[in-house]
């Protein structure tokens, strides 16, 4: 999450959508640090590099709406930009 090359824990309250980051290092929690909060209808769907900026981002789905997505562009723990992505209809699904 943090780019020093030790994975880190990412959870979500699906009570309330908050949603917070455990930073690691040798298997010990380093800092805890809050995540921008998402409504409980959605989930994280993807963490992955969408931007190529070597820092994390998420890419949430809201299987109530048909599907829809929104893209999180973060800056560790500050979310820098957002944007919806088209559902794709029919019988496609998100691959791994």
């Amino acid at each position: 999450m943090d780019g020093d090359g030790t994975e880190d824990l990412i959870w979500r309250n699906v009570q309330d959508g908050r949603n917070s980051v455990y930073y690691m290092a040798n298997g010990v929690i380093r800092e805890q640090k809050l995540l921008p909060q998402v409504g409980t209808a959605w989930s994280l769907a993807k963490v992955e590099d969408f931007n190529g900026d070597g820092k994390v981002d998420f890419l949430w789905r809201n299987e109530s709406f048909g599907g829809r997505n929104i893209v999180h562009i973060m800056d560790n723990t500050n979310r820098i930009a957002a944007g919806v992505v088209k559902p794709v209809g029919g019988t496609w699904f998100m691959a791994d």
